[in-house]
């Protein structure tokens, strides 16, 4: 069986399978009101009564079996009210665990008007979904860095319109890198938070699905002067080439890769493999001050996908990171010129 065969039968049960309207207590309900219901309809059903007259003198019981057309109103009756109860319970149950608040950042101009919805995974679309769409792609860095500084307090109002406990947020965003890893700095503390990726080609979006493929995640170092600046190089989209970053800080670098794929656009859509290589990269920033004493700042030059970008910006902790600068390629000049400073989970826009 192929690669690409096994990746589709995981995507379809990933996007289809393990989110269809599924839900026991509604299913049983239904049971519950059909069953009723015929047993309410005249004739409706061939009953068997089974009568057990026990007499207190003669042993054994008498046993009488009677076959024949019934009306059962009474427990047929009995059966479509607990079914209705079981029923009411389950629709709200469904819209607690299957509500949604759909974050749809538009930071490039282009960008379809509409919070992609449609896109969502099936089970979400029995849910009750409120969209939350912030259109900033005509506004400079600065003041979209303002937009993301309040990103928090306008989804907890939203959240708070659902009238929901926990409901799940789904992020769907284009914009800079340096945007989108202060916007996975936003989210780092909300729980149930699925990102999505834009699919150029076929220009909708899609929840992190395809299967892991094993790539091991590769590590080029040349460290041997680190002092209070250290450049950590991601190229998973494409290539980053030295020249591409500030002179003053090329000569001390550590470059992640994948081992046996060239960087290409869609190189992390498995929420498996994505998470064991942030894991690794979070452990690595950590552990820096300690190998590196007069750390001070980490340079992050980022080639990847958006939800990459904004889970690794999910992962900053800053009481452990130091000053992060985040740089964003200018295409006119084909280098890193300008970005974001975060520093104590503060943001600040540098040129």
């Amino acid at each position: 069986m192929s690669t690409r065969l096994i990746n589709l039968l995981w995507q379809f049960w990933n996007q289809w399978l393990r989110y269809r309207y599924i839900d026991p207590i509604v299913s049983f309900a239904r049971l519950l009101v059909t069953l009723g219901v015929s047993l309410m309809a005249p004739s409706g059903v061939w009953s068997i009564l089974i009568i057990l007259n026990i007499k207190l003198v003669e042993v054994p019981a008498s046993l009488s079996i009677t076959i024949g057309p019934k009306t059962l109103f009474i427990p047929g009756s009995i059966l479509v009210f607990i079914g209705i109860l079981f029923g009411f319970y389950g629709v709200r149950r469904i819209h607690s665990k299957r509500s949604a608040c759909l974050v749809y950042f538009r930071g490039l101009p282009g960008m379809n008007e509409n919070p992609p919805t449609q896109d969502l995974p099936p089970k979400y679309k029995h849910g009750n979904t409120a969209p939350l769409t912030f259109n900033v792609y005509e506004y400079p860095i600065q003041k979209q860095i303002d937009y993301v500084q309040q990103l928090g307090e306008i989804i907890d109002r939203k959240i708070h319109d659902l009238n929901v406990e926990a409901p799940s947020i789904f992020f769907a965003g284009l914009a800079p890198t340096p945007i989108l890893y202060t916007i996975g700095v936003k989210l780092s503390t909300r729980n149930n938070l699925n990102l999505m990726d834009y699919n150029r080609y076929d220009q909708t979006w899609h929840t992190l699905d395809s299967l892991d493929d094993g790539d091991i995640l590769q590590v080029n170092k040349n460290v041997a002067n680190v002092t209070t600046d250290l450049v950590l190089i991601l190229s998973f989209t494409v290539d980053i080439s030295l020249n591409q970053i500030p002179i003053t800080y090329s000569e001390n670098y550590i470059h992640y890769f994948f081992k046996n794929q060239h960087p290409h656009i869609d190189s992390l859509s498995s929420r498996q493999k994505l998470s064991r290589m942030s894991q690794k990269i979070n452990e690595d920033i950590r552990n820096f001050r300690s190998n590196f004493v007069n750390l001070q700042k980490i340079h992050l030059f980022i080639a990847a996908q958006s939800s990459t970008i904004v889970q690794l910006g999910t992962l900053y902790q800053p009481n452990i990171y130091p000053e992060v600068n985040v740089y964003h390629f200018n295409g006119d000049e084909g280098k890193y010129t300008c970005g974001v400073k975060i520093n104590n989970g503060m943001f600040s826009y540098f040129d």
